[in-house]
């Protein structure tokens, strides 16, 4: 029992929300030197508990023919990650807290790899954000997924092009 119950609104969200910490991790960001390898960027979680891409190697031989460099987000600052997707054409990555960064994003396209959950947040954040957005539904071994790598590649093929 309760004497009184407060359940706040659900406030529709809108890119000027995002657009304050944007600019400002950015214009902190732009002193540092940051050398990235390419403009597409692959998210890994090999480091994570769960949502591992078990093929992750295969998907790398993929990715790899598209200008792809893989990023471990946690062994970076969050500058370096911040200019990483501000400079991205394509971020590929399983779901999980690393895909946050499309915050940092400007004209970008995010390919969210899920396994047996399917989450909304990064497709809602994308859409608020104006970044385009495709899901590929992969294959789930516990927590863990398996790519389709001959799926990634003409998903991927298709938005390099």
């Amino acid at each position: 029992n309760v004497r009184n119950l407060v359940i706040p609104s659900y406030p529709e969200r809108h890119t000027s929300d995002f657009t304050w910490i944007r600019e400002e991790i950015l214009d902190a960001a732009s002193d540092e030197s940051v050398s990235n390898n390419g403009n597409n960027v692959y998210v890994s979680r090999a480091n994570a508990i769960e949502r591992q891409v078990l093929n992750e190697d295969e998907v790398m031989d993929v990715l790899s023919e598209f200008g792809f460099s893989r990023y471990l987000l946690e062994n970076r600052s969050v500058a370096e990650n911040a200019r990483l997707f501000a400079e991205a054409d394509v971020v590929v990555g399983p779901h999980g807290a690393g895909l946050t960064d499309i915050i940092f994003a400007g004209d970008c396209t995010l390919l969210e790899l899920f396994g047996e959950k399917v989450k909304e947040p990064y497709e809602l954040l994308a859409e608020t954000l104006g970044i385009e957005y495709e899901p590929i539904y992969c294959t789930a071994e516990a927590a863990d997924i398996v790519v389709d790598t001959d799926k990634l590649e003409k998903r991927v093929s298709r938005l390099v092009e």
